[in-house]
């Protein structure tokens, strides 16, 4: 099926080279979808992440390294490795 856009409201179909470029477009969009996963992986397990401020405290606090060491491995649990 032939691809579109509009020009003055009326729908035209993509020319030869307009196809190859979109198909280029798409293609690399495609080929970097790993990319986005991995950074949305660890976009999601830095946000729930300790502050770098708790974890200065926590080296400082034996109960407040307790504290990290627990929610870090519950974000690790929650976004495991291996399954982005």
């Amino acid at each position: 099926m032939a691809r579109h856009h509009m020009v003055d409201g009326i729908a035209v179909e993509f020319s030869p080279d307009e196809e190859k470029a979109r198909d280029a477009k798409e293609q690399a969009w495609a080929d970097k979808a790993p990319e986005r996963e991995l950074k949305a992986f660890y976009d999601k397990r830095k946000s729930e992440y300790p502050t770098i401020e708790e974890l200065v405290v926590a080296l400082y606090d034996p109960e407040d390294k307790a504290e990290i060491d627990r929610r870090r491995a519950e974000v690790k649990s929650k976004y495991p490795k291996g399954a982005e």
